[in-house]
């Protein structure tokens, strides 16, 4: 299950969008979920999610997963991506 929200550091995701999966984990028999924001979590967010199995990505971590997987693609392959072209 997952669940991803754009937002600005301004406005922090509280534990509301955690427990929208965590409900909907427990009625599709799901063993885990996340939710991903392109700003920050609130700490009651942090603490909700804490044993639910419920992984939650902030920006910051998007951007890391991100270059992580750009180190990973060859450089030919990042040319069909290229703004560039």
């Amino acid at each position: 299950m997952g669940l991803v929200k754009c937002t600005g550091d301004q406005n922090p995701i509280g534990y509301e969008p955690i427990a929208i999966i965590h409900s909907q984990m427990a009625k599709q028999d799901a063993i885990g979920g996340y939710v991903v924001t392109t700003g920050r979590f609130t700490d009651g967010a942090y603490e909700y999610a804490n044993g639910l199995n419920i992984e939650l990505i902030d920006g910051q971590k998007l951007v890391d997963l991100w270059i992580r997987h750009l180190e990973g693609v060859r450089e030919e392959d990042l040319s069909v991506v290229s703004p560039a072209t």
